[in-house]
């Protein structure tokens, strides 16, 4: 072995001094394959010979001012896979003088010699820094304090201090305080760039500093925001204390007292500019930190967090907004109010005050979020309500969605003492204009509309009752346009899943006047061809059949009944083809399923056809599971479906799968003989039902006592619907039951199994199995199990 290693590595540094004979070529051509191939030798090798190792860091550093960027490129990938495998003193010097490469004048050098650094960085050992790190360290801090380095220089140095600090700032705590005093000068650069890069450099050395150094660098940015200070001071200051606490988490709680009230301050600054508005955006960003990073030390603060952001949520100068926020009692009167707020504002393309909006949304999700407590109040929380919706028509799309956002983490503190179903009025009427715009530009804010209905729909079940008209109207409308951008089909799958989400959560008797404006649009985007829409409205259609027709009820009539064959022609389609999404096939088998199931009864629904293909699903590895599960719900209606025709050759399909190694088939193959053994009409014959009992007595152990038990009752329901079977359950299952009953795992629903399987099988009274019998070998193997435990005892004893 030690030999082979000789040969390898001698055959390395051969191939290497070829490389360096052509790597400083007059031609680029040959260069660049020189490089290239060194690149290609230097990530096979496991390490260089010292001197070898010397040249070609020396070559390399060299080819980072080639005359060609490509070249140059490619040995800045050199420099990982170098200092990688090379010793402490090849990458300390590469790191000195690709430092010194850093502000040495030169654009490309400097661009060059960057971008080597963070690669070098990234390819050190992490943890304790070596010689190489703390000898960047130095030179780049002494860089930064240099007046006279250019802006882009500047840029670049910190940039890569930045990434220094995050990687190897934990063990260079004597060095911080000096890298510090370099930094904070820069806090005042004329450059906006430089400020924001400093102030990520002072934010990541903070999260390395000792709470008294901390607590110093937070003072004296909170003490630069007073009353009176320049915006763009006071706006690095802000932007520096939102880097602190996000680096530092909770260690910031001690200073929140103090922090959260001057950046509210900010937030609510009365002068105007884009400055401005980036200090509001920045100061309410900042308070969003706090309240995620300090949840437990915000708490007291709640309440002036989510002030501040209601508060400044409608901040919008060039909009006299005077009475917008007012919700009028007519539609009519709504549409003209929203058109005149189309013209009230001042349309400036320089505008940046929707960023102050968007912050606090975000401000405001953030405290729904982390403080639920802030609206455990009715008033409360109806007052956040409110103001949220008030804001569903911004002007701003981008707004208009982080209001949709803030207002679904508001709906997860609905719950006690906060009644939902108050506020839907209110929020119906907005969302309700939002889900019928046409516009190109309003596709996401529809899409936000339909996916926060949805979410309302799931959080108060039954609360949209009496909107249910004017919802579904518009999901058909949605569902009816023709397809736009892709980003349209979008509108179409959320649209879908809101309707799906507001059937499943409603009586049928609220739901059900409604269907027949949806059912054809529905049909339709269940024949459409992207896989997404689809699955979508098969998914919603099966929820619409449901709602046709309650448990119990009558057949459905008028529209709804005249809509059937378009949708039994629909599934079909959708069960027949072969070149279809899995997702889709499923949400098709499983239309099917609640077909037959809701409306078997119906000459309509095509009940026969329908079985056949779900039948034909069962070969099918891919589909098989979710037809499996069809079958069963089929075959558990209480329409009682007959289900002659196809019952003997489903339970002949289901039986050799509780063998199979997927735990989920198993399972669900054995709850579907369990239906179909109990049919009602058309149940299996008893030889097929024997077959699945032989072939599930198998799983009447202690191993799994799910499936056991799923076994047992099979046994249970296949004795009382066919008692000609009782020999073939005597013959297969009786044994391992009753080596079941002798494990000290039986327990719960298992245990309730194999009571009633000795019950049944006591009933049937086959000759086998007698109630004197089945007595007697159950006191035999209880006084087993009292011997084995004895032995047991007194072995563990000895």
């Amino acid at each position: 072995a030690c030999a082979s290693r000789a040969r390898a590595g001698a055959m390395t540094s051969r191939a290497m001094a070829q490389i360096l004979d052509k790597i400083g070529s007059a031609d680029k051509d040959f260069r660049y394959m020189a490089v290239s191939d060194l690149l290609s030798e230097l990530s096979k090798a496991s390490g260089l010979e010292a001197s070898v190792e010397r040249k070609v860091a020396t070559a390399v550093m060299e080819r980072l001012d080639d005359a060609s960027g490509d070249v140059s490129a490619l040995a800045v990938k050199c420099l990982g896979p170098l200092v990688r495998t090379g010793s402490d003193t090849t990458a300390t010097s590469i790191a000195k003088g690709l430092c010194e490469g850093l502000v040495s004048g030169k654009e490309q050098r400097s661009d060059a010699c960057a971008i080597a650094l963070k690669t070098v960085l990234t390819e050190l050992p992490a943890g304790k820094p070596g010689a190489a790190p703390k000898a960047m360290l130095a030179p780049l801090c002494t860089a930064v304090a240099d007046s006279g380095l250019g802006a882009n220089a500047l840029i670049e140095c910190l940039d890569v201090l930045q990434a220094l600090l995050e990687r190897f700032g934990a063990g260079m705590e004597r060095e911080l305080e000096s890298t510090r005093g370099a930094l904070m000068p820069l806090l005042d650069a004329s450059r906006a760039p430089v400020r924001k890069r400093a102030a990520g450099c002072i934010a990541v050395l903070a999260a390395h500093l000792p709470p008294a150094a901390l607590a110093e660098i937070v003072g004296d940015a909170l003490r630069d925001l007073a009353p009176g200070s320049a915006a763009a001071a006071a706006g690095t200051r802000v932007l520096l204390v939102g880097a602190i606490v996000r680096a530092v988490g909770s260690r910031f709680g001690a200073h929140l007292a103090e922090a959260l009230p001057a950046l509210a301050a900010c937030a609510r600054s009365s002068g105007e500019g884009t400055e401005e508005d980036e200090l509001r955006e920045s100061a309410l960003l900042s308070i969003e930190a706090m309240v995620h990073r300090c949840p437990t030390q915000a708490a007291a603060l709640g309440k002036e967090a989510l002030c501040v952001a209601l508060e400044m949520i409608k901040y919008d100068p060039n909009y006299d907004d005077d009475g917008a926020d007012d919700m009028s009692e007519d539609g009519d009167e709504g549409d003209e109010e929203d058109d005149e707020y189309e013209d009230d504002y001042d349309s400036d393309d320089e505008d940046t005050s929707w960023k102050a909006r968007r912050a606090s949304a975000r401000c405001a999700a953030a405290v729904f979020a982390s403080l639920p407590q802030v609206v455990a109040g009715k008033d409360d929380f109806h007052d956040a309500s409110e103001r949220l919706i008030g804001r569903f028509r911004d002007r701003e799309e981008v707004v208009r969605l982080q209001v949709f956002e803030a207002y679904g983490a508001l709906l997860a503190c609905a719950g006690k003492g906060n009644d939902l179903a108050a506020e839907v009025p209110a929020l119906v009427k907005v969302l309700s204009r939002q889900m019928r715009e046409t516009k190109p530009k309003e596709i996401k804010a529809r899409v936000g509309a339909f996916s926060l209905l949805a979410a309302v729909s799931r959080a108060a079940p039954g609360a949209l009752a009496e909107h249910v008209g004017v919802l579904l109207e518009g999901t058909a409308g949605a569902l009816a346009e023709q397809d736009g951008p892709a980003a349209a089909l979008e509108v179409k799958v959320e649209a879908l899943g809101f309707a799906e989400a507001l059937l499943r959560s409603h009586a049928a008797a609220d739901v059900q006047p409604h269907l027949g404006v949806l059912m054809a649009p529905l049909c339709s985007a269940a024949g459409e061809r992207y896989y997404k829409v689809s699955a979508a409205a098969l998914a919603c259609l099966a929820e619409a059949l449901k709602a046709m027709r309650a448990e119990g009820a009558s057949p459905p009539t008028g529209d709804l009944a005249a809509c059937m064959p378009g949708v039994a022609d629909v599934v079909a389609a959708r069960m027949a083809a072969a070149d279809q999404d899995l997702e889709v096939k499923e949400r098709a088998i499983n239309a099917a399923s609640v077909l037959v199931g809701v409306l078997g009864d119906l000459p309509a629904a095509r009940a026969g056809d329908m079985l056949e293909a779900l039948l034909q699903k069962l070969g099918n590895e891919v589909t098989r599971l979710a037809a499996v599960r069809a079958i069963t719900r089929v075959a558990e209606s209480p329409l009682a479906i007959d289900l002659s025709a196809v019952s003997g050759r489903a339970a002949a399909a289901l039986s050799p799968l509780v063998r199979q190694a997927d735990h989920a088939v198993r399972a669900a193959a054995l709850q579907a003989l369990i239906a179909l053994a109990a049919a009602a009409a058309g149940a299996p014959p008893a030889e097929a039902i024997a077959e699945a009992v032989e072939e599930s007595a198998a799983l009447i152990v202690a191993d799994d006592l799910n499936l056991a038990a799923a076994a047992l009752r099979l046994c249970v329901t296949a004795l009382k619907a066919a008692p000609a079977v009782s020999p073939s359950v005597v013959g297969k299952a009786l044994k391992p039951a009753l080596e079941l009953a002798r494990s000290p795992l039986l327990q719960g629903a298992a245990l309730r199994a194999l009571q009633a399987f000795f019950a049944a099988l006591a009933t049937v009274n086959a000759p086998e199995a007698s109630f004197d019998a089945l007595h007697s070998q159950l006191m035999a193997a209880a006084r087993a199990a009292v011997t084995a435990a004895a032995g047991s005892g007194g072995a563990a004893a000895a």
